[in-house]
């Protein structure tokens, strides 16, 4: 400080911010004191801005961040704040944008999904730059783990969906896409079984029932398995779910112990199993034997054979009476058929038309046993013979030198050349060669089956088929399918005929009187306006027509169709950065009118119409077309 007479000098060298402030002057002499107040301010540039940022939004289109102003603005006003960006692992900055100093959050769409991002806030007065509010680094749309729930879906509206990998240097190539699924309601899968109990059984087959579950939604089928004493493993017993709530197992060993459990399955999938407490021998209960066939009349020149089927679990003892006659006249005759449960009889009236009594020696009565393992049989003959000729009992096992020819049954054999064609839309017509059991046996017959390609589980379209043609209906448009042949008798299943290819149902079609739902998925920012035409007219206002687009999903419905509404519509988006447009050509049939739907089916098969939607300027993940 300097000073003489008249002045005195302060002299603060290379002044910095921190300099600023008030500066008294005291003037003291002989006569008294006088003060001066003096303000210095040292201007410079401002101090950074405050604090962490807080970033309000980091999607994979935008990045929202907020701060607060510098606590010091170097003595002048703040002007506007830059913000810069760069990508993790790079060095250099980039401006990416200015806002005036009243605020102080800023938005940008300067981003890609998945990479990791550093940002960094400069204020800027008169004086200059000040340091950087450098943020950590953050990822534009926050990275998920291995599992994800995806909210915000529309019901009934078909999806797919990928999954890209991201690191700090950027995301990876997508995955494939998923198999597309509809959105609809859950459905739990089906609870335990009830009562499951052997309702009946015999030396080759033993009959099953039980109630549909209580918990959980009902059941689409039951899958019964089983297996023998002397294993573990188990073995369904059907190739296709059951429908009903019985079945009858067949060939199965006589005398031979089986294990059986059933579980209910649905389309949510396979209920808990439930097992039977015991095993089941193949035979059947004690004391029941099987009846014979009533009286009948038999002329001398022909035979007579009556076979009576008895479900017994040992070879029968069998032995003939008669009541008042001899054996081989005419009278009353009873069978009395006894094994280890116990012991039955029946009574057969036996009338041998003749008018001579010599002529009624001519006939005679015999019994045939058939051996164990086949079915067993009794059998009364009367046949034109001479009593020399009556055959003799054994008296060990009461079975006659007589036989009975028997056809041991088995699984039939499949049927081959399976051909797919569609008549009608939403509906595809099999074809194939008949198997060579089917025509041998009067009750076997075809069940047809279908499966969609997005699941694993066959389902049952029709039961019970006779001829070599079925026509599958009720399929969804857009959606691929299997189809299945299987020829069944008494026994079981054949081997499955399966479709080679998928089959698809095409979209763009539909019947005269019935309502068209067409929607599709947008996405665009800023949000697009969309606009619908009907080649060039401007349908959205028209009230014919019920237009609706919310959560980036346009859906036009037309009511009742008729064929006047064939023709070609177009969706147009459109926003203040560009605009996208996508056609498709409906057509609309009469059930009634051949000509024209073997024409669409024609041109279906050499081209497909799909309704594509693309973003503006942002390109989606899945589109979506749906025609009822």
């Amino acid at each position: 400080m300097e000073r003489t007479n008249d002045y005195a000098l302060l002299t603060i060298k290379d002044c910095v911010r921190e300099d600023s402030g008030s500066i008294m002057l005291k003037l003291k002499s002989d006569c008294g004191t006088a003060f001066a107040q003096l303000h210095l301010n040292v201007v410079d540039i401002p101090k950074p801005p405050q604090g962490k940022v807080e970033f309000l939004e980091k999607s994979g289109k935008c990045v929202k961040m907020k701060w607060k102003a510098p606590k010091d603005n170097g003595g002048k006003q703040v002007t506007h704040f830059i913000i810069e960006r760069r990508i993790s692992g790079k060095k250099s900055w980039i401006k990416i944008g200015e806002i005036d100093s009243k605020h102080t959050t800023f938005a940008t769409n300067k981003v890609e999904e998945g990479k990791a991002y550093q940002f960094r806030i400069l204020a800027v007065n008169s004086e200059g730059v000040s340091e950087p509010l450098e943020t950590e680094e953050i990822f534009a749309g926050d990275p998920i783990g291995t599992k994800h729930k995806v909210d915000g879906l529309l019901e009934d509206t078909e999806y797919e969906f990928r999954v890209v990998a991201v690191n700090r240097t950027g995301p990876g190539h997508p995955s494939s896409a998923s198999s597309s699924v509809v959105v609809r309601d859950p459905i739990k899968p089906p609870g335990l079984v009830k009562g499951l109990h052997v309702a009946d059984s015999s030396n080759s087959s033993i009959s099953l029932a039980w109630q549909q579950p209580d918990e959980g939604d009902l059941p689409s089928g039951y899958i019964l398995e089983m297996r023998t004493e002397d294993t573990k493993e188990w073995s369904k017993c059907t190739k296709i779910p059951i429908l009903g709530t019985s079945y009858t197992v067949g060939g199965l060993q006589e005398r031979q112990k089986y294990f059986f459990r059933i579980r209910a399955v649905n389309e949510a999938g396979v209920g808990e199993p439930i097992e039977l407490k015991e095993g089941v021998l193949a035979m059947p209960p004690p004391g029941k034997i099987g009846e014979m066939l009533a009286a009948v009349n038999a002329a001398l020149t022909g035979a007579l054979c009556l076979v009576s089927f008895l479900p017994a679990g040992l070879t029968p003892e069998a032995a003939w009476m008669n009541k008042g006659t001899k054996r081989f006249d005419t009278g009353l005759y009873r069978i009395v058929l006894s094994n280890d449960y116990g012991e039955a009889s029946y009574d057969i009236h036996v009338r041998v038309a003749g008018q001579a009594r010599d002529m009624l020696s001519s006939a005679c009565v015999s019994v045939s046993v058939l051996p164990t393992g086949t079915s067993l049989a009794a059998a009364l003959e009367v046949s034109r013979r001479s009593p020399t000729d009556y055959p003799q009992l054994d008296p060990a096992t009461h079975r006659t030198g007589t036989s009975l020819l028997s056809h041991t049954p088995d699984f039939p054999r499949p049927p081959i050349n399976l051909n797919l064609y569609e008549e009608v839309p939403n509906t595809v017509s099999l074809t194939w060669d008949h198997s060579p059991d089917i025509k041998e046996d009067g009750s076997a017959h075809y069940v047809i089956l279908k499966r969609d390609t997005s699941t694993a589980t066959w389902f049952t379209a029709a039961e019970k088929v006779y001829s070599n043609k079925y026509t599958v209906t009720g399929l969804l448009p857009g959606r691929k399918y299997f189809f299945r042949v299987i020829a069944h008798n008494d026994i079981g299943d054949s081997d499955p005929l399966d479709s080679r290819d998928s089959w698809h149902i095409n979209k763009d079609k539909v019947r005269r009187g019935h309502d068209c739902t067409m929607s599709c998925a947008f996405l665009g920012n800023p949000r697009p306006v969309v606009t619908l035409y009907k080649g060039n007219v401007n349908i959205t206002a028209n009230s014919k027509f019920w237009y609706n687009s919310t959560s980036g999903v346009c859906t036009l419905v037309i009511p009742a169709c008729t064929t006047k509404d064939s023709g070609d519509y177009s969706i147009l988006i459109e926003n203040e950065l560009g605009q996208e447009k996508c056609n498709c050509t409906l057509t609309v049939y009469d059930k009634d009118d051949k000509s024209l739907l073997d024409s669409v089916t024609d041109s279906l098969q050499k081209s497909k119409h799909i309704m594509t939607m693309i973003s503006v300027l942002i390109p989606i993940k899945r589109t979506v077309q749906r025609v009822a």
